[in-house]
């Protein structure tokens, strides 16, 4: 269970998944292949970036509907209940406006959380916020994942495929989708 306490804790999924289920020092779990990240489009910066843990400045290129997907893998579902952006280094092209969709099998989509003219993340230098979207998992939630023996056993809100896509302009009126990086709450689920 990657259960949220603060911002950028320890406790997130992809700190879980970049420290070899806690038994290693931190790495990029993107760079290790153990998650992939994807982008609509890539015009500064490198998608590995959007799962690690320092201020970086990803952007996509000025395209409607730009978006950023973790797959955390064919052996790994989650269910999210909390998800936390860390803004870029720089006070402009906030995200303002965005969904954050979840799938099983990366084509169909359903949303999680949405946000219009948002200013969490307004003020740059790696600001960070958290947004709850689901409920904490609890005893009977842990139990019921552990049963599943297979991926295919576990109930659709246990997601493989997390997608933040801008549905308007930044906050400097484009549509560059800028941010440092991501941290996914809840229970995960390794086969």
């Amino acid at each position: 269970m990657c259960t949220y306490v603060s911002d950028m804790d320890r406790n997130g999924m992809l700190h879980y998944i970049g420290t070899n289920q806690g038994r290693s020092l931190w790495s990029n779990p993107s760079i290790k292949g153990q998650v992939t990240v994807m982008a609509s489009s890539c015009a500064h910066g490198e998608v590995h970036e959007l799962v690690g843990r320092t201020i970086a400045n990803f952007r996509t290129r000025d395209e409607e509907g730009s978006w950023i997907v973790v797959d955390l893998g064919e052996h790994r579902r989650a269910r999210i209940s909390h998800y936390t952006i860390m803004s870029r280094q720089f006070k402009s092209h906030y995200l303002k406006n965005w969904l954050v969709e979840v799938s099983v099998n990366g084509s169909e989509w359903d949303a999680l959380s949405t946000h219009c003219e948002e200013d969490s993340l307004a003020g740059g230098l790696g600001k960070l916020h958290t947004w709850e979207v689901g409920v904490q998992a609890s005893a009977a939630d842990v139990t019921s994942a552990a049963d599943a023996d297979r991926v295919q056993s576990l109930p659709g809100e246990y997601v493989r495929f997390v997608r933040i896509r801008q549905v308007g302009t930044n906050s400097s009126g484009s549509h560059n989708l800028m941010l440092s990086c991501i941290e996914l709450y809840g229970l995960l689920c390794t086969f």
